[in-house]
């Protein structure tokens, strides 16, 4: 049931953020329900994972999800003050999410890297970085250079664990293909949110319906990895 009251709270806050956005700026008790509904998904879907029996995975998966939650209510307030101190909570926190993805993938991934990490799987992942960071850091203000660089490594080094993943021995097959298929869809809602915020050149069409789209499928396929990974081959609590 915390898999649907988390579905069900991310369509309301879909619904009702264009409307409020602006308007939680200049009411407090709006501001904190409005972060409270952005945070909830990623929350409930934490507790899900918790709630079920323990693997290290789950744990891990679960804490990072939390972070998002953290990075989700940062962010919900920061719409109030463009460049506040908040978009660079809210950037660190989804990047300690990211490093706890990333040891759950570590953790599950085979002894020795399977024929899936090769130059062929991460390429593509260093080039989207690339060309991403070539495209937004002359639009980047000084003081978030270094983070948003720091950010497109750490999340590229997401997608290419859960790449690694894939074909090994560790965990199941569900698991591994959800594991990866949610790190891209992150990539594509991150790379939509720099864009929109820092390319002011372009316009993204719906870009706030497209960025939440995609992060919360991204949010509830990662989930679903930890649900699926095969117990017996993933590393349990002792």
């Amino acid at each position: 049931w915390l898999m649907g009251a988390s579905l069900g709270t991310a369509y309301i806050y879909m619904v009702e953020s264009p409307d409020i956005d602006h308007q939680a700026c200049d009411d407090m008790r709006l501001a904190i329900r409005h972060a409270a509904m952005k945070a909830g998904p990623a929350t409930l879907l934490a507790l899900s994972l918790l709630s079920a029996p323990f693997t290290r995975m789950k744990l891990l998966v679960a804490v990072g999800l939390l972070l998002s939650a953290l990075g989700d209510a940062f962010l919900a307030v920061e719409v109030c003050e463009d460049q506040s101190p908040l978009f660079l909570a809210g950037l660190v926190s989804f990047l300690l999410g990211h490093v706890f993805y990333i040891i759950a993938f570590a953790l599950t991934s085979s002894p020795t890297p399977p024929r899936s990490l090769s130059l062929a799987s991460t390429a593509p992942f260093l080039a989207a970085a690339g060309v991403l960071l070539y495209l937004l850091l002359p639009e980047v203000p000084a003081p978030l250079f270094a983070p948003v660089v720091v950010y497109a490594a750490v999340l590229s080094s997401m997608n290419i664990c859960a790449a690694s993943r894939v074909g090994g021995q560790w965990g199941s097959k569900t698991s591994q293909l959800l594991g990866m298929a949610g790190a891209i869809v992150f990539l594509v809602s991150d790379a939509t949110l720099a864009i929109d915020r820092f390319k002011k050149s372009w316009e993204v069409p719906h870009a706030h319906t497209v960025v939440l789209i995609t992060y919360y499928i991204s949010q509830y396929l990662l989930a679903a990895s930890a649900a699926t990974a095969d117990a017996s081959k993933a590393l349990k609590k002792d």
